[in-house]
């Protein structure tokens, strides 16, 4: 598991979004950072997995900076697997076994 939430996570997480900065993290950019936060509220906007694609896949054919665009991208990923696989069985999957009497 990672220190940061993914944008699924995110998504499950966050109804609205104020902050200037996606609540996965600062890139140590700042106007990239606010690229991301606007990208982020854009989706949460986006009824349903189908619309948020679709947005994603508009704004990644559009030019933007290649970082933003390299992030849209993995958010793509994520979400399209995430809507692939069922929740629960992908979170069961992703965990690790630990031995209980180790």
């Amino acid at each position: 598991m990672t220190d940061r939430p993914t944008i699924v996570d995110a998504l499950e997480m966050w109804a609205t979004w104020h902050g200037e900065v996606s609540p996965l993290g600062t890139t140590g950019d700042y106007a990239l950072d606010m690229l991301l936060a606007d990208a982020f509220r854009a989706l949460l906007y986006r009824p349903g997995i189908d619309a948020k694609l679709k947005w994603l896949l508009r704004e990644i054919a559009k030019p933007h900076p290649d970082a933003f665009r390299r992030h849209l991208i993995r958010w793509f990923l994520d979400i399209s697997e995430a809507a692939k696989t069922p929740v629960i069985e992908s979170r069961i999957n992703n965990r690790s076994s630990v031995c209980a009497t180790c």
